[in-house]
């Protein structure tokens, strides 16, 4: 009897099909290294905010094909009315990473950030061709606007798995692209301000 229990098994063994290793699951959400982060925040003058935001609609999108969900966001439309999509992505990030990120005061983030985007947009289009004290005002805009986002990311590394984002922490040749890019159009701007004196 135990000679057919031995033998049975082998056959099942050689007719199962041979089961893949799990591929490693795709974050729902962009992670980045905080470092990396504020390298591109502030080289490229807070734009990179809008590839930023794009970036976390996207990843979230993929995740949701995989999950076979029909409702498929427009990352490009949250991106740029990121101020209405704040409280919405970082709802979703509370909730993933629960219970890690329970204690955070999601709503409240969102709407600061939210009412810090606004104010800079305002300031942009106070500003003139010349420089101003709006644009000196936007200056310093930026550093709470890189807080609040920089939190954000902090924590949506965390609901991810990855707290120092060391699986997109290094700058890659578009990175260093976005950076040079941003320098020429500052370059442009203060040579044309220079040229109208």
């Amino acid at each position: 009897m135990s000679e057919f229990a031995e033998t049975e098994t082998t056959l099942d063994d050689a007719v199962a099909p041979a089961v893949p290793p799990s591929a490693p699951v795709a974050a729902p959400f962009y992670v980045v290294g905080t470092r990396k982060f504020t390298l591109l925040f502030v080289f490229t003058f807070g734009l990179y905010a809008t590839y930023w935001m794009y970036k976390q609609w996207a990843c979230y999108r993929d995740s949701l094909a995989v999950d076979g969900v029909q409702s498929r966001p427009w990352p490009v439309a949250r991106a740029i009315f990121s101020i209405f999509y704040f409280h919405a992505l970082f709802a979703k990030v509370r909730r993933h990473g629960a219970p890690l990120l329970d204690d955070w005061e999601y709503r409240t983030h969102a709407t600061i950030l939210a009412l810090l985007v606004l104010a800079e947009r305002v300031l942009d289009k106070l500003s003139g061709k010349e420089y101003s004290d709006w644009d000196t005002a936007g200056l310093i805009l930026m550093l709470p606007l890189w807080y609040f986002y920089f939190k954000a990311q902090q924590l949506i590394n965390q609901a991810c798995g990855d707290p120092a984002g060391t699986q997109n922490a290094r700058l890659t040749g578009a990175n260093y692209a976005w950076i040079a890019g941003a320098f020429v159009f500052l370059a442009g701007v203060v040579a044309l301000n220079i040229y109208r004196d």
